[in-house]
């Protein structure tokens, strides 16, 4: 549907909604697509990574059997209930009920510099199972570890850029399905790998940048002033970041949609969002509230069925697990929560892009009027 008239709230969640129908599937081929190699080269740096623990701690084991209690102790004597642990201390108030009974016996069993002695005794074991290297405990992981490492940070890397080309996809599936246009899935997927990655990366890359430029510049310049002023710069910067976040929220769609340059569509989301700041955060609260409710709804009964089950956790805490087992619960939970976010991901990609295009669009239309399309493509193709 091209609308002849600007959209109400009604309309784009509706429109939204149309779109997400008509692109549904096609959305999470893409995204499969798009991000299977990034997966896949994480997962083989993470069994790499796996097995060379599993390989040091059967090493330091042999060496003195109370390696696992004093990884474990380790471990338990470094958290902190600051921050984000918080959130999950009354989720799982059993395991931290054992962090707690754990970390009252290292008070008791190292009254001074808990963890310090612990790592010393580390160290010494590690010094009888590599001799003659003189490397600490720490340092014998990393190095054993450096490869899977490495080959993680290479797949993290191919994910990253996945996502990008699954984005540059989903915003051109939706401007489509917007235009009542035809949607074939090997053509999207050809221009998204071949351009729309390659441009959003450029588009956002250069948003960063100038933002840390100009904001770095400014909070600078008023912490040498004046502490206070350094310090109110701060959250100034951090107002400013908000409000360029929503006059830039449309710049991917835009160049997806006007095939234009990252500079060129940045002042085009600039242009389109002028004078109407405090109507996109209203739009965009309501109809992203929705979507999240949406994408709960689809998503609670896959986490349910595919739950990460924690329990080894409890037995480790209790000093009833060795490293080995240790290492292959951890394997496992991973699997089970990266299959729920594939999953997950793919039945819920096209939700947001199809919010901004619907937006975009009615956004074009209230600035130029009703818009025409050259290209009157009407048949459902693959």
């Amino acid at each position: 549907m091209i609308p002849s008239r600007p959209l109400d709230l009604g309309g784009i969640l509706g429109e939204s909604i149309r779109i997400s129908k008509r692109a549904y599937w096609r959305a999470a081929v893409v995204f499969l697509i798009c991000c299977a190699p990034g997966f896949v080269v994480l997962n083989l740096g993470f069994d790499q990574t796996i097995v060379a623990l599993q390989n040091v701690g059967q090493k330091l084991t042999s060496v003195s059997p109370e390696t696992p209690a004093l990884l474990r102790d380790y471990v338990v004597s470094g958290i902190d209930r600051k921050g984000i642990i918080r959130l999950y201390q009354f989720t799982y108030p059993e395991l931290f009920g054992i962090i707690d009974t754990v970390q009252m016996k290292i008070t008791v069993k190292y009254p001074d510099s808990a963890r310090a002695v612990i790592l010393s005794r580390l160290d010494s074991i590690a010094d009888v199972a590599y001799p003659p290297s003189g490397k600490s405990a720490e340092e014998v992981i990393i190095s054993e570890l450096s490869g899977g490492i490495l080959i993680s940070l290479g797949g993290v890397f191919l994910l990253a850029l996945g996502m990008l080309a699954a984005l540059g996809g989903w915003y051109d599936l939706a401007c489509r399905a917007f235009e009542e246009r035809a949607m074939p899935l090997g053509r999207i997927l050809g221009s998204t790998l071949t351009w729309s990655m390659w441009m959003l990366l450029a588009q956002i890359a250069a948003i960063i940048l100038s933002m840390f430029i100009a904001l770095g510049i400014i909070v600078g310049v008023a912490s040498v002033i004046s502490p206070v002023l350094g310090a109110l710069s701060f959250f100034a910067s951090i107002v400013c970041m908000i409000y360029a976040g929503v006059r830039l929220m449309f710049c991917g769609v835009a160049l997806v949609s006007e095939e234009s340059g990252p500079i060129a569509a940045i002042k085009r989301s600039l242009a389109l969002t002028q004078g109407i700041f405090w109507r996109v955060i209203g739009i965009s609260l309501i109809c992203g509230t929705t979507i999240y409710i949406i994408s709960a709804i689809i998503q609670t009964p896959l986490s349910m069925a595919i739950n990460g089950d924690i329990r080894w956790l409890l037995e480790f805490g209790r000093g009833n697990m060795s490293i080995s087992q240790l290492l292959g619960n951890l394997k496992q939970t991973i699997r089970d929560l990266e299959l729920v976010y594939i999953i997950s991901s793919a039945l819920t990609a096209i939700f947001f892009p199809a919010f901004l295009a619907t937006f975009y669009y009615d956004l074009r239309t209230r600035k130029e009027g009703p818009l025409e399309y050259p290209e009157p493509e009407r048949v459902e193709s693959v």
